[in-house]
């Protein structure tokens, strides 16, 4: 193979980038870009060095509250994290004939020793969850690899302000806090802080020439005209007030059964009845009260119990000589006001307005509250999940670019895509020609 020479030439705020074969021939070059422009926010809340997230920076635990307070968020914004990346990682390279996975010896002993398994639901929950995420970077003592990944929790991250003028041109910090409820500041003893990697700047220099022992590789979400902090797309269900009013439902049926008189059974006894079990009914009427109690336990006791499922009681009437019956025991079953399936209709609209500002097909949940109660068929469920997993490629990107960031750092030349994404690409290949059965044959993630 013909010996390759590179050339990087620093020139006042640009660096050219030559390939030259040891010939002279130069086979590839060009000349960087100055560093993008950054979006700066004047009168930014916060202190003096970290920027709010939210008006009193409690914003994530503000969200926190609502995702534990909705059976669909609390359960779908973790599965919908865990959907993404439940296929694992694979790796490999782009070839004429499509995506060729490989196996690598040192890339496996990698990811088995950083917990890359550990990571990636752990990272995804947290970008899906609040449109943030944030992943620690370890390089090795010499500096040559990342050695370690960590995901953060979002909640406790905030960055640091880049408006003032001496904050501006450097890398921005991240300060790590579990305490912001109790009034952290990022000067506190508990607060910890690293420096942030610039996504857009020369990643892999700003480790190799720094001194930190470890770096934040923030991720935003798609969030247009957000500068600081990005903006869950699940969050329009609150902001539009369907998640509040899919809450209210619940509560209000609660307050019907808990308030409400609900009453089965309407039971007509004529007074002669007493005076005939009690014949002294007239000269005891203090006992009155507590012996229709005792009458009335007693039916209720053959009415309702399981155990009487399919048994009948009796009761006794007068007939007269003229054919006319007189007043006898009579047992009305009443409407039940809990049949009548009221508001199943909301409850069905909010839900599937939850699931549509989580990007996330009704579908994939089984069954859906409502009169509907539709699960979808198996194929309508493949579909839906292939689909997801296409339409979410740029997401899945988002959660590994902090991984692809460790793979070119560490010089592996290696493209990283999600499993469930390169599954999906296949499902319109034929069987005997898919490459799924094990895409990474060590042990994909």
């Amino acid at each position: 193979m013909e010996n390759l020479l590179f050339d990087i030439q620093p020139t006042k705020g640009h660096f050219s980038f030559v390939v030259a074969a040891a010939g002279g021939k130069i086979l590839s070059s060009f000349e960087s870009a100055p560093p993008p422009a950054n979006a700066i926010r004047k009168n930014q809340t916060g202190t003096l060095k970290i920027r709010y997230w939210g008006d009193d920076n409690l914003y994530p635990q503000f969200l926190i509250d609502w995702v534990e307070k909705s059976p669909i968020l609390a359960a779908k914004l973790p599965f919908q994290a865990s959907a993404l990346c439940s296929g694992g990682i694979i790796y490999g390279r782009k070839t004429k004939a499509g995506f060729q996975p490989e196996f690598d010896p040192e890339v496996e002993t990698w990811i088995k020793s950083t917990n890359l398994k550990r990571f990636l639901p752990d990272f995804a929950v947290e970008l899906v969850k609040f449109w943030n995420g944030f992943a620690e970077l370890i390089p090795s003592a010499d500096r040559s690899k990342i050695a370690r990944i960590v995901a953060h929790d979002s909640a406790f991250c905030r960055i640091s302000r880049n408006d003032l003028p001496e904050f501006r041109n450097k890398p921005q910090r991240v300060y790590i806090s579990a305490n912001w409820p109790e009034g952290d500041s990022e000067d506190s003893e508990l607060t910890i802080n690293r420096e942030m990697i610039d996504e857009y700047g020369d990643r892999i220099e700003q480790i190799r020439s720094g001194k930190e022992s470890a770096y934040m590789y923030r991720i935003m979400g798609p969030s247009s005209g957000r500068v600081d902090y990005g903006e869950p797309p699940w969050t329009a269900a609150l902001k539009s007030k369907w998640l509040q009013y899919s809450l209210a439902i619940p509560e209000a049926k609660l307050a019907k059964i808990t308030n409400g008189m609900m009453v089965f059974y309407h039971i007509e006894v004529p007074e002669d009845y007493w005076r005939a079990k009690y014949p002294d009914w007239d000269e005891k009427p203090e006992l009155s009260q507590s012996r229709k109690k005792e009458t009335l336990d007693e039916w209720i006791g053959q009415l309702t119990d399981k155990k009487n499922w399919g048994k009948a009681i009796l009761t006794s009437y007068t007939q007269f000589m003229d054919g006319k019956t007189g007043k006898h025991i009579s047992i009305k079953v009443l409407e039940n006001p809990f049949t009548k399936g009221e508001l199943i209709e909301d409850s069905f609209e909010a839900s599937a307005q939850i699931y549509q500002a989580m990007m996330l097909d009704a579908t994939l949940n089984g069954t859906i509250p409502g009169k509907q109660m539709g699960a979808g068929s198996g194929s309508d469920k493949r579909e839906a999940w292939n689909l997801m997993m296409l339409a979410m490629k740029p997401i899945m990107d988002l959660i590994l670019e902090p991984v692809q960031f460790c793979f070119d750092y560490n010089g592996w030349d290696y493209e990283v895509l999600m499993g469930n994404y390169y599954i999906a690409t296949q499902d319109q290949v034929s069987p005997d020609k898919r490459n799924i059965g094990n895409p990474n044959p060590a042990n994909p993630v």
